[in-house]
């Protein structure tokens, strides 16, 4: 989770407002690229959305990194997110002058 929230706080799902369309249609992709992939409680990690139709994912993956001086594991995750709009509704519905500003 904390892979998928820093990338959402770090940077922004704007596809939406390109395309003036209401955030929660926006559908948002979200792939996890995990050790253990049973662990990851997906309902949980889409709550980190702030908005949208939320698809999350999990996938085997990255990798578990044993720290022996620590005694513990250090855990890689990889987490991709895409945000879809449907810009093809905004810009069929507009004359092409007004879609363009």
């Amino acid at each position: 989770m904390r892979a998928v929230r820093d990338a959402l706080w770090h940077n922004s799902l704007t596809c939406c407002g390109g395309a003036r369309q209401d955030p929660s249609e926006m559908i948002a992709l979200q792939s996890n690229s995990v050790a253990r992939p049973d662990l990851v409680d997906r309902d949980e990690v889409a709550k980190v959305f702030p908005y949208g139709d939320i698809t999350v994912t999990a996938e085997k993956g990255a990798t578990d990194q044993a720290m022996p001086t620590l005694g513990g594991v250090t855990t890689i995750a990889i987490a991709g997110s895409a945000g879809l709009a449907d810009a093809f509704r905004f810009f069929a519905l507009q004359p092409l002058h007004q879609a363009r500003r």
